[in-house]
């Protein structure tokens, strides 16, 4: 495809340098037999003929060269860099995640739950969920040393129930469901107090009442 278009562009070229020779030629021998007031206007004619012949030929010249040009291959994409994994994470682990529960029981508010989870491989989810206002809610656990792992949780007396759930690096999966009693609060002393006073004035009122 080059060759051609070669060719072609050699071919062209050669055409337009004979026209242009001849075509000078004959305004040379026009001139010549030109009166001498003519002179400066048939100087003028052919100055512009010969901008013209070249500004065409430096556009077909810039035709050609774009026509031969090849179109350069496109750039390859990088590859991407494959995922490293220690030995220790690419270890065949059978065994699922171990949990044990230290929580027993619950007070009526906020408690802090906690639980020991071991596993081989690395623990990647812990979490709990329980019904809170009548809804149920999912709780991440934060790991402390030693493998405990402890989240809030609200409980409202008198039971709860908590889901424990854990997930390890190989998709292994425990859990575990505890029913824990609730111990409801002791009454505030301002409390016991308000209703001293309000059994003390019911008496006092059932008493005058009954005496009228």
């Amino acid at each position: 495809m080059l060759s051609v278009g070669s060719s072609f562009y050699t071919g062209a070229l050669a055409m337009v340098n004979f026209i242009r020779v001849v075509f000078c030629g004959l305004i040379s021998e026009t001139l010549m037999r030109s009166s001498n007031r003519f002179r400066s206007n048939n100087f003028l004619i052919f100055s512009l003929l010969c901008f013209f012949i070249g500004f065409s030929i430096s556009v077909n010249e810039q035709q050609a060269d774009a026509q031969i040009t090849p179109i350069p291959p496109p750039a390859q994409q990088p590859k991407p860099t494959p995922l490293h994994l220690e030995p220790s994470q690419l270890k065949n682990d059978t065994n699922s995640p171990t949990l044990d529960v230290l929580t027993t029981s619950l007070i009526e508010g906020g408690n802090v739950f906690r639980v020991k989870i071991t596993d081989e491989a690395p623990i990647t989810t812990a979490q709990i969920t329980f019904v809170q206002n009548g809804q149920l809610v999912t709780q991440g656990l934060v790991r402390d040393p030693n493998n405990i792992y402890k989240a809030l949780i609200y409980a409202h007396s008198p039971s709860a129930v908590v889901v424990t759930s854990a997930f390890d690096v190989h998709g292994k999966t425990a859990s575990v469901v505890e029913y824990l009693d609730v111990t409801p609060l002791p009454k505030s002393i301002h409390a016991q107090i308000t209703n001293f006073f309000f059994g003390i004035g019911k008496s006092i009122v059932s008493i005058f009442g009954s005496t009228k």
